[in-house]
């Protein structure tokens, strides 16, 4: 059984009250026309102070933009045959990455001023050092980085406790995962159904209590259904966070909750309300293979200009991204075998995708 964790004075342990966390989205509120518009410094602000009122114990910071996510060009491949454009869906994202740090620490210190902890997701680790310097209180990794080992022990290596999403995961991947991560590192996993939104199909939420058990550690559930009876589920299958897309406004499908909806979650769950929701048995959400295939792996890309015969290594001249499945690109878990002593095959531009063949044999 895990040990308790506590975040800033909320714990996380098995009998007690899950933590409620309110994961801020890149567009939180309408315009004067009606249409979502991208987050400011004030939206944010604003947010802070109602979901405080309103019981939330943390908040959830996005710290990405397009380059740190990805590189110009790359595809993915759905399974209905779509063809979506990655960097492009990622340059119209907004978040605290474009803000400056002292603004980014001002939000911080005023969710902790009002006891709720910082809980901020880092794609890269320019990332991670933007978490490091604003106060945040952990972090979360997306589930795209449970292969990208350099990424989690980096992201270890700053001593807070670390939510690891597993919503395109197997058992294996959380299993390597955490083998990268020191025993000592407090661990949330957060289950989540595939998909945006999820739907109540791909939901099985039996598989917390399978996490639970099978790797001993605290076990949350990342809701991205529309409402909130899938949180109020996974409370009943003893999840010990649930995190809730938050807004100003509502979402047109409804994945995130605004400041009434939000309460009422809270209220509901002080309460210990709990319903019925998904379905029976347990799925790792990448063991659903058309599921799974709708989101990018994270591979291996130039950094900077490679020439031909020069060493690679990551951090240096690599670099991690999500990338296309139509490319046969090397997955993240390669650099796990010393790349430093092999050399590129030829000369390759910033943002270049690798493939086995731009190894020199």
């Amino acid at each position: 059984m895990s040990e308790p964790i506590s975040l800033r004075g909320h714990t996380i342990s098995p009998g007690r009250k899950p933590l409620i966390l309110a994961e801020y989205t890149r567009k939180p509120a309408r315009d004067g026309s009606g249409n979502l518009a991208v987050a400011t410094p004030q939206n944010y602000s604003d947010m802070i102070d109602a979901h405080a009122m309103s019981g939330v114990e943390g908040v959830v910071f996005h710290i990405y933009d397009a380059g740190s996510m990805t590189v110009p060009g790359a595809t993915l491949i759905t399974p209905a045959g779509a063809s979506l454009d990655l960097h492009q869906i990622y340059q119209g994202v907004e978040t605290p990455w474009n803000w400056d740090v002292v603004t980014q620490k001002s939000l911080a210190d005023r969710a902790h001023d009002k006891g709720m902890a910082v809980i901020v997701m880092a794609e890269c680790k320019r990332g991670l050092a933007m978490a490091s310097a604003i106060g945040a209180d952990a972090l979360k990794m997306h589930a795209n980085a449970l292969n990208d080992w350099d990424l989690l022990k980096s992201a270890a290596a700053l001593g807070k406790p670390l939510f690891l999403l597993t919503a395109m995961a197997t058992k294996q991947d959380i299993q390597d995962a955490l083998a990268v991560i020191p025993d000592t590192t407090p661990v949330i996993l957060m289950y989540g159904a595939p998909g945006l939104p999820s739907i109540e199909s791909h939901t099985y939420l039996d598989t917390i209590a399978d996490m639970r058990s099978a790797f001993g550690r605290a076990v949350g559930f990342a809701d991205h259904t529309p409402g909130f009876d899938a949180s109020l589920g996974a409370i009943g299958a003893e999840a010990q966070v649930v995190e809730k897309l938050a807004t100003i406004d509502a979402m047109p499908n409804g994945m995130a909750l605004s400041f009434a909806d939000i309460e009422a979650l809270v209220q509901q769950t002080a309460a210990g309300m709990t319903i019925h929701y998904g379905e029976p048995g347990v799925q790792y959400p990448g063991d659903n293979a058309a599921v799974a295939n709708t989101f990018a792996p994270r591979i291996l890309a130039a950094q900077s200009d490679i020439r031909d015969g020069e060493p690679l290594t990551l951090g240096f001249n690599l670099r991690t991204i999500r990338g296309p499945r139509d490319i046969n690109g090397m997955p993240t878990v390669s650099a796990k075998h010393d790349l430093g002593g092999q050399t590129a095959q030829r000369d390759m531009p910033a943002n270049t995708i690798l493939v086995q063949q731009d190894l020199r044999p």
